[in-house]
Formats: structure tokens, sequence, C-alpha cells
């Protein structure tokens, strides 16, 4: 037990019993209700929060056998975040023992944890009977019971504080209002001296911390580990991200099921809950987390061969006339695939259905079909757009759907050749050459690619002259950066630069560069990505 003594001038255990005063000693003292912290001047260390309390006894001695009507007691500050003030009894000499009324300045029914006045009610049972208890010269007036909410030191601090006792003599007569300013004297003589203050458990002593997980493979593992007080502990549990129906999971498989981690709880040290795969503490207490999994709900996922996995997802884009493979997968809970369901594959062009398949799933959950998109005459090209993949099915009553999007168009194709030299290049004839004069004609060609992959192509151009002679040729092996994966809308373009030499027998008058671009090197059975892209010449005599 510490006693603090707050005084007006001197100690209760100074005074001889039956003997009055003019003005009341106060004397406060701190004991633990419940829990087994370290008690130092009102500072408590490794406390059970929510349990450990902290209980404080006023009394009132050195006067005449009095009744006090009611006390205040102003200017005791606490740190709300560690201790809060959750009750106040009266005192032990009152007879009926019952919670004395407390209110913050007059009238309010709320405790004020931030410190402030804290008012004792006046309507004691004692007092309303008319049959009011006597003091002795010393005696308790009232309990104030604190509970522990947080770690840390906190300090009731009563210095420079006051108490006010309304009293009343045992013939009812008012008599003047006791003021005591409370100064603290720790130790007081007659205590057992108070320990060191130890917020904490003193470094080097063990704490366990407990890990439970019934799935995957945590850190630290299950079971018991032991740590210092005061060390910093990181708790994880390796996983890797998955979307299931449009939710992100952080997931697991094991013996054959998909497991997905919705976070820990936690006591001790550890925070009570969260919803992460991580989380990083300071452990002073003995701890426990538990790692919370489920499995992962019933889905199904569509794709083409080349790519598309996930909810909703969209696949790379394809080229004319390419053959696509569509796949689907159907999982019951936990990943579990289930054979034998039909799954329809409703494909759409621009947001015209254009066709519906069925396939039934293996013994894996998958299902595939495969088509050759369109190209119809006399205008191919009205088929290039978004083509839509949808599929819906019903598992046991529970609705699961699907679908993939992708670009049908040419992956790479030439939007523009522009020559960069020559004379006159504004004439809408094109600039012109001197086939006298060996010219170089220079370009700059512009390659758009729907990929979203590098792609490799050859880019070749060609110079006809007047009598659609082939004058001068170029291959060249290069390459395209991938358009933005993911958003089947996405484009890249670049451009190229090519240089080609006039002959001096070309035949003069207007003529034509025409480039195309390859899969590969064309005299090695390359195929052409796009029709092919020309700008005008003139080459003319001028010497």
């Amino acid at each position: 037990m510490i006693i603090i003594a707050l005084s007006s001038g001197f100690l209760a255990a100074d005074m001889p019993r039956g003997q009055a005063a003019s003005t009341p000693t106060i004397s406060a003292y701190e004991y633990v209700a419940s829990g087994t912290p370290s008690v130092s001047s009102w500072s408590i260390s490794n406390p059970t929060l929510g349990t450990t309390s902290v209980e404080v006894e006023i009394w009132i001695s050195g006067v005449a056998p009095l009744t006090v009507w009611g006390w205040a007691i102003s200017g005791v500050t606490w740190n709300p975040a560690v201790l809060e003030l959750t009750k106040v009894k009266e005192g032990s000499y009152l007879t009926d023992s019952g919670d004395t009324t407390l209110f913050i300045g007059s009238n309010s029914a709320a405790f004020d944890n931030t410190g402030g006045e804290l008012l004792g009610g006046i309507a004691d049972a004692d007092a309303s009977t008319g049959s009011p208890a006597t003091t002795d010269t010393a005696a308790s007036l009232a309990y104030l019971f604190f509970t522990v909410i947080g770690y840390g030191v906190s300090p009731v601090d009563l210095s420079g504080g006051n108490l006010r006792a309304d009293s009343a003599d045992t013939t009812g007569t008012d008599v003047p209002t006791y003021n005591a300013t409370i100064t603290v004297i720790n130790p007081n003589p007659s205590a057992t001296p108070s320990p060191t203050p130890s917020p904490t458990p003193l470094p080097g002593s063990s704490i366990s911390l407990t890990v439970s997980s019934d799935y995957g493979s945590p850190s630290p593992g299950v079971g018991n580990t032991n740590y210092n007080s005061g060390q910093s502990v990181t708790c994880s549990v390796p996983t890797t991200l998955a979307n299931v129906n449009g939710v992100e999971y952080n997931v697991i498989s094991q013996d054959g099921v998909t497991y997905a981690c919705t976070g820990w709880t936690g006591t001790g040290s550890v925070p009570a809950s969260g919803y992460t795969t991580s989380v990083t503490f300071t452990i002073t207490a003995d701890s426990k987390i538990t790692w919370n999994w489920i499995m992962t709900p019933p889905s199904l996922d569509i794709w083409t061969n080349r790519g598309g996995r996930g909810w909703n997802s969209s696949s790379a884009a394809f080229g004319p006339q390419e053959q696509v493979t569509l796949t689907a997968n159907l999982t019951s809970a936990g990943g579990a695939p289930v054979a034998q369901e039909t799954i329809p594959f409703i494909i759409a062009d621009n947001g015209a259905q254009i066709a519906s398949r069925t396939a039934v799933t293996n013994t894996a959950g998958i299902a595939s079909v495969t088509y050759t998109l369109p190209w119809p005459s006399p205008n191919p090209t009205s088929a290039f757009g978004i083509m839509d993949i949808t599929s819906t099915v019903d598992l046991a009553g529970t609705i699961l759907n699907d679908s993939c999007a992708f670009m049908y168009n040419y992956l790479l194709k030439t939007t523009s050749v522009i020559i960069t030299n020559g004379n006159d290049p504004s004439s809408p004839d094109g600039p012109s050459f001197s086939r006298y004069t060996g010219p170089t004609l220079s370009a700059t060609v512009t390659v758009k690619t729907i990929n979203w992959s590098t792609t490799s192509f050859y880019l070749t151009a060609t110079i006809y002259d007047n009598n659609s002679v082939p004058v001068s040729y170029v291959s060249l092996p290069e390459t395209i950066n991938p358009a933005q994966s993911g958003n089947p809308d996405s484009t890249k373009s670049q451009t190229y630069t090519i240089n080609l030499s006039i002959p001096s027998y070309a035949f003069v008058g207007s003529a034509y560069i025409y480039v195309n671009i390859y899969t590969t090197n064309p005299a090695n059975l390359g195929v052409p990505f796009c029709p092919e892209t020309s700008a005008p010449l003139v080459i003319d005599s001028a010497q």
C-alpha cells in the first residue's frame, strides 16, 4: 500500500484522535483493487486492460464530529488514454454504503475523464433521513475508482489541487466550508516506500507469444515463441492475391483446397483484430495471435488462349481470321473442381451476338470451345472491334457469371508514310528527286500495335517508277513496344526511318513508295500484318 498525504499543513497520523482542528487534513490511500500491476507514485505498469483498477480512498480528519453534506475535488488530472474514472463511492464512515452521486461542474450527469472538478452528491440516505452520520477525528470521505484502459505511465496529479467539504455539525448547524490545498508528500513516513516506476517489464524478461493457425505457414510458426519485453515483433502469413468473382482474396492452396486469410484476432500486446496478412507490435505481455481463414467461394472463370484469367478480365488482342479458344473453369467452395456441368459461351461482336456455344466440364472443372474470327465480304473490317465473351451458370442455386473481352483488329498496322526530304515537299504529287544526282529518299513510317507484348516484325519499302518498275527496295527487322495490358482499347505507336536510293535509270514522272510490315522476313514466308501504305513522289531529269 502507498500512502500519499494531501495536507493543509500536517498529516492525519500526527494528530491524536478526538482533537479538533480549524481546517481538515486530507489523506489519500492508494491500493490495487484487482490485477497485479506494479504501483508507484500513481503510476502503474504491465496492467491487464479493462481488469486492473486503482482505488483511491480520501479521508477527512482533524475536525470535530460533523456530517459532510457534499464535497469537491478540483485540479486533479490524469491521462485519459491510460486511466478512466469509473465510479465514486461513499467513504466507510457513512452507513448506507451507496455510491455517491458524481457530477461534473454543477449539474452534468456524465464523468469527465480529463480531470476537472469532481463533485459528490449531497443527497445521501444518511443525511436525508435526518440522522446524519457523525465523523470521528479521522474518517473516510470517499473512494475514487480508476480502471486501466491503456498501456503507459499515468500519474494522477494531485499537486496544486483543492478539496472542499461542505459540512454541518451534529446538531445540523452549517459550519464554514473547509478548503484544503492538496500537497503531495511522498513517501509518507508511515508507509512502505514505493517501488521504482516500471512502465513495462524489465528488458530481458521472458514473454510468450502463442500463434494459432489452422492453415498456411505463419511466421512465427504455430505454437509458443518467447521474446524479451519491449521487443518489436512482426507476425505474418504468406499468401498470394486472387480475384474470385470480383473480390480480391489473400489465398493459399493446401491439400487441394483454396483458403483465404481474412486477417487475425489478438490478445495481450497483439492488436485486437485486423484484416491484413501482417502485423507489427511491441510485445510487453503474454500474447496470442490467431490467423483466421475461410474457404474461397464458388467461382466461374472464362478466358482465351491469349489471357483473361480472373473475373471480368480482358484478353490480349487477335488479328484477322485467327482461331480463338475459349476456356472456362468452374469450382465450388474452396476451389474444388465441378465436373459434368454445362458451360455456355455467348460471343458478341461490337455488342451484337454472333454465336452461342456450350461445353461440359471435365473432372478438372474445365470446358472449352474454339471458333475462327469472322472476315465478312465485301467489307471484312466491319467485324473489327470489341469481342465480348460471357457465361452464366447456376451452381446448386448460386448464380455465377464471368466475361472476357478482347480487341479484334490488325495486330500491327502502318498508319502513315511521310517523305521527309526532296524538292517541293508541299506539292500534291509529292516531293521531287532528280534521277541523275543519285538521290536518297528518306521517309518516316508510323506503326501502331494493339498487342500487349513486344512484337518483332519486318518493315519493307519499295519505290515504283512511272512505268511501275521497282527501282529500289529495303527490308529491315524491327520491334515495337507493347500497348498497355488489361485494356482492350489500348494502342501503342512508334516511328521508323527508311532510306532508299533512286537509280539514274528510273523512268521520269510520277512514282510511289510502298510500305509493308510482315511477321518475319518475307523471303522466309513472312505474312503481312495489314494492307500496305503508300506515298507519292516525282522522279525528274533535272541536272
